[in-house]
């Protein structure tokens, strides 16, 4: 005897497709991106550590000398740029 779906999301659905589902959902939410808002073609890095690198080596006019305020430019830029890939970013390497 055939059990019915948990739920409706997945009803209708074979293994197959029930695993892609499954590896969109979970990648969605795990994946981060942090696009420099300095860039023309707003490059992304994944982590932000990558990014500071970027900055620092891409647009040192833009950063501050004080290290103090270094800092505080460091944290206005995390959280200015945190949000969703978009395939129209280049890829920090």
């Amino acid at each position: 005897m055939d059990k019915p779906p948990r739920d409706g999301k997945n009803a209708g659905l074979d293994l197959s497709q029930k695993w892609l589902r499954h590896l969109r959902e979970s990648a969605a939410k795990t994946t981060v991106a942090l696009p420099c808002r300095f860039c023309r073609d707003r490059k992304i890095c994944q982590t932000e550590e990558l990014l500071w690198a970027h900055v620092l080596e891409t647009h040192p006019e833009r950063v501050p000398k004080d290290k103090e305020a270094q800092e505080k430019f460091r944290e206005m830029l995390k959280s200015q740029v945190a949000g969703p890939i978009r395939s129209r970013y280049v890829q920090c390497v």
